[in-house]
This record gives C-alpha cells, sequence and structure tokens, in this order.
C-alpha cells in the first residue's frame, strides 16, 4: 500500500466528522507523499498515470474543503451568532452604550486573533443540535440558539469596512468611559485596536520596540528624525506573506542551498555555536545566468527562515529629492537592526551597487552608494543581532569593489545538470499524465546548455501541445460563425486527451533555443575563478 493512501483515508474521515484543520494537514500531507512518490516512477509511466489521477483527485478535494465548505460554515456560523445576540435577553454589558451591537464589538478588543476566533466559530459549529455534522444537517434544518455555545463570549472576526472602524472607535471610548477612565482628545491620531499579525507571517521577530499596528494587521513603525512617508515606503518591503517555495522545490544547487541554511537558519536554532569566529556571514552574492534560480533560492529561505525578510529593488531606494535615496539607505538598515535578525535581499543589486568614478555616475547615486557601504560595514548592533545583505546579479563584474569585498560570500549558480534538468521535468509535469513512449532521462539529455527557466518554458510548450491537437479539428470551420465555433471548441475541450507524447517534446525543444549562450557561460567561470568564495 501507497504510504500517502493512509493519510486520504484520515483526511475524508476528518473531513466528515467536522475537524477540519485536522483533514486540511491530512491532505496536505498525502498529496507531499503522492508527488515523491512520483517522482521515483518516472520510468513506468502507466503507473504514474495512475499516482497523477489520485494527485489531482486529493488536490480537488482540498480546494472544495478550503474554499467552499469552510467559506460556507463560516458564514453560517456568523449568521448563527448575529441572530442570538440580538435575541438574547440578557442585560447588556455596556450600559452607556445602550446596544447589542456595541456589546459584541466590545469584545473585538481582546487580545484574541480573528484567525482564532474564525476557528472557536468552527469548532462551536461542527455539530449541530440534532448530534449530525453540520454539513450533513444544514441542508435539514437552519441553526438555532441551541446549536451555540453563549456561555462564553465569543469574538467575531473583523472586518475593515469604513463604519465598522468607526463603530469600533466608539465602543472604546464608550467602554473607557463607564470604566470612571477619561481619555484625552489627540489630534490627527485616530483610537484603533486591531489583533497582531498572524503565526503565518514572516517578520516575527521578538524586538517589538518602536512599532504599532496599522488597522489593517500590518506593523507599522514609529522611528524619530524620519519622515513618515519614507519609513512607510521601507515597509512595504517587509515581506508579510510566506512564499510556498521550498527547498525541494528547487532542483540541484546543493552548495548555495546549505550556504544559505548555515547563514540564517541554523544561527537561530543554535545561537551558542556561531559566535566569535564562527559568527554568520554578513553579506552573500548569488550570480550567474538568467534563470537558473537564484530569486527561488531567496523565496525558499524567506518560507524556512524564521527572520524578518526585507526584499529591496533600485526602485526602493531611490528618489528624486535631494538627499533622500541616502536616508532610505540608512532607515532600511535602522529598520531591519530594529527587528534583527534580519534579511535584505537586493534583487539585481548591480543596479544599486555599481563601479564608482565612471563618467555616467550621478553624485546623488555616489552618496547612495557610500551609505550603503557604510551600513554594510555596520550590520552587526552591539547585542550580537545580525543583518544578512543577500544580493543577486546577472553582471557580477560591474559591481564595485567595495561592495564586492563586503558581500563576502560570492557563489556561483551555474546552469542545471543532468540530473538536476530531470528534478526540473519532474516537478514541473507532477500532475500531468505522461504517454508510454515519453522517456524523461532521455529529454533530459537533449536540454543540456538549457537554464532552469527554458526547461519549465519547454515543459509548458509540451504540456499546451495536445490542447493543439484537439483544437486543430475547428480550423476547419471557416465559414462557421463565433457561436458555431464556440460550442465546437466546448466539445470537443469537455474530455479531452491531455496526454503528453514524446514528439510534442520534440517540438517544443525545436523551437525553443537555449536563452545562455556559451561565452556568456564562459564568462561567469572567469569571473569566478577571479574572486569567486565558495
Amino acid at each position: 500500500m501507497y504510504p500517502f493512501i493512509k493519510n486520504a483515508k484520515l483526511a475524508r474521515s476528518k473531513t466528515n466528522i467536522g475537524q477540519y484543520n485536522e483533514a486540511i494537514t491530512n491532505y496536505e500531507e498525502a498529496i507531499r507523499l503522492i508527488g515523491v512518490q512520483i517522482k521515483q516512477t518516472y520510468n513506468d509511466n502507466t503507473k504514474r498515470n495512475r499516482l497523477v489521477k489520485c494527485l489531482n483527485t486529493l488536490q480537488e478535494e482540498l480546494h472544495l474543503l478550503q474554499h467552499e465548505l469552510i467559506p460556507a460554515l463560516d458564514q453560517l456560523a456568523m449568521a448563527a451568532f448575529d441572530n442570538c445576540s440580538t435575541d438574547s435577553e440578557s442585560p447588556p454589558a455596556d450600559p452607556p452604550a445602550g446596544s447589542s451591537r456595541t456589546q459584541r464589538l466590545s469584545v473585538q478588543h481582546t487580545p484574541t486573533s480573528s484567525v482564532t476566533t474564525s476557528r472557536s466559530f468552527r469548532k462551536s459549529t461542527a455539530f449541530a443540535a440534532n448530534g449530525r455534522p453540520l454539513q450533513q444537517s444544514m441542508t435539514q434544518s437552519k441553526i438555532g440558539a441551541s446549536s451555540l455555545n453563549l456561555n462564553k463570549p465569543v469574538g467575531r472576526s473583523r472586518t475593515t469596512s469604513k463604519n465598522e472602524k468607526n463603530e469600533t472607535k466608539t465602543s472604546s471610548l464608550s467602554t473607557s468611559q463607564f470604566n470612571g477612565k477619561k481619555q484625552e482628545k489627540k489630534e490627527n491620531k485616530p483610537v484603533s485596536v486591531v489583533s497582531p499579525p498572524n503565526d503565518e507571517t514572516v517578520s516575527t521577530s521578538n524586538n517589538m520596540e518602536g512599532s504599532v499596528f496599522s488597522p489593517d494587521g500590518i506593523e507599522s513603525f514609529n522611528i524619530p528624525g524620519y519622515d513618515q512617508d519614507l519609513v512607510s515606503l521601507i515597509q512595504t518591503g517587509i515581506l508579510q506573506q510566506t512564499p510556498s517555495i521550498r527547498w525541494d522545490d528547487i532542483s540541484g544547487l546543493e552548495e548555495a542551498k546549505m550556504l544559505l541554511i548555515e547563514t540564517c537558519i541554523l544561527p537561530m536554532e543554535h545561537p551558542d555555536l556561531f559566535r566569535g569566529i564562527r559568527r554568520p556571514w554578513r553579506g552573500i552574492c548569488m550570480f550567474g545566468p538568467p534563470g537558473t534560480g537564484k530569486t527561488l533560492l531567496a523565496k525558499a529561505l524567506a518560507n524556512e527562515c524564521s527572520t524578518t525578510f526585507f526584499n529591496v529593488s533600485s526602485a526602493t531606494l531611490t528618489s528624486k529629492y535631494r538627499g533622500e535615496s541616502e536616508k532610505l539607505v540608512r532607515l532600511l538598515f535602522e529598520i531591519a537592526r530594529q527587528r534583527a535578525p534580519s534579511t535584505i535581499f537586493i534583487d539585481e543589486i548591480d543596479s544599486i551597487g555599481s563601479k564608482r568614478g565612471t563618467d555616467s555616475e550621478h553624485e546623488a547615486s555616489r552618496r547612495a552608494k557610500s551609505e550603503l557601504l557604510i551600513q554594510m560595514d555596520g550590520c552587526v548592533s552591539d547585542d550580537g543581532k545580525t543583518v544578512l545583505v543577500l544580493g543577486a546579479t546577472n553582471f557580477p563584474w560591474d559591481m564595485d569593489d567595495s561592495l564586492r569585498r563586503r558581500l563576502e560570500k560570492r557563489i556561483y549558480i551555474p546552469l542545471p545538470d543532468c540530473a538536476a534538468r530531470l528534478n526540473l521535468i519532474e516537478n514541473a509535469l507532477t500532475g500531468i499524465e505522461l504517454d508510454d513512449d515519453v522517456k524523461l532521462s532521455e529529454v533530459a539529455e537533449r536540454l543540456e546548455g538549457y537554464s532552469g527557466a527554458d526547461i519549465t518554458n519547454i515543459c509548458r510548450d509540451a504540456a499546451l501541445a495536445p490542447m493543439r491537437d484537439c483544437l486543430r479539428s475547428t480550423n476547419n470551420l471557416v465559414h462557421a460563425d463565433f457561436e458555431e465555433r464556440k460550442e465546437a471548441r466546448k466539445k470537443i475541450l469537455s474530455k479531452p486527451d491531455l496526454t503528453i507524447r514524446m514528439c510534442h517534446f520534440e517540438t517544443a525543444i525545436q523551437k525553443m533555443k537555449p536563452s545562455v549562450t556559451q561565452s556568456t557561460v564562459q564568462q561567469y567561470l572567469n569571473w569566478m575563478e577571479e574572486f569567486g568564495s565558495k
């Protein structure tokens, strides 16, 4: 029996009894295991196609659970809570306000996050009054007051409408007046109480001094001496949502992965080992041909590490006003030190740190580069918290010499070898059925000299080829009107045969040529021999 079958059965059984969070976890684990199983059976396409069908079925069930069933239950729970709270005969908790709605809004100011509140609704409404699961009984009877436990106050999930914000402010004022506390009016400083960001955000840190939460739950900073507009501009560079890229999604590049783990992840897990001469690296530069996975490595690092991750480009650190560019650079590092340990990722770092002293260099650009170099020399604060500067470039020979010295580790991200190319093809075609004549190992051997982005584009073109074959029959309908062609395409694509054949790969390879020349690769190798630091 395949290892994913157990998780799939558990996911379906927990869905039936209303344990949706655990069911989602089992579904995700089953999908991960079946993906591993598909990669191990690339030589047997018949067995692989059966696994692909199972994978598509599990993904469809997970999508229905996350995007249809759970939102519907949350809406029913909120509607039932509103009805029960309105019809309740209990006296209001806040006499000056005198409304049940103000009572519900005052509960919102508890430190419970909106995610926990939503889960409490889901748990309290998992079973209806008749003892059946809610998804089975909600079509037979409506949810009444007896199906909810109103003995304990339950918070509502936060909305972002203007009326809700005004009511939240009114509720806060009325509650404080009832407790005998006076509030002084402060101009241009609205009163708002919101929940902090949930655990799924990347920018989490124990050092919260000098920061407040905006009404949308994103942390904002209050740093004296800087315009708030500049602070907001730097704040947009903080990665709030976790990327979906993992280390396993990147083929090859084991040396680069190990270096990033050694620099960012291990010092967080074992800080006592990385002291003195073993301190983490302050700067890393990834260089290589375009499309080899430099940005993907940064996304995977943001997903795996627990540091504050800044995604910065040249547009973030440049301004048309005199003196603001160097202020932005200094402000970036001050916020990064405040939220240390932090990682600053600068894509295309050569656009910011190009060589100084050229005829085309502007004075403002030179001042910004000088400030960047000064701040990079002080990336370690007094308490030992580190700020890592991670740069990626396709033109390492255009970087300034001083910037190259501060980027202590300079690693070459090469074109994928045969094993990495095979892994790339398997990842790209995980949910696609293959014909028996397809040999992925032969396809990988023929793609020597192609970058990772080129290989992904070839797989995408080969996956679209069966659809083109199905639509070729509609080309004969030259004299047909638009509706007839639309109906013909709808009929053909209702149950299409989208199995990829070897001829589709051959056609895609003939149409797409490598985007990197051998002379360019040799130029990277020469720079690596002269300035590289593996």
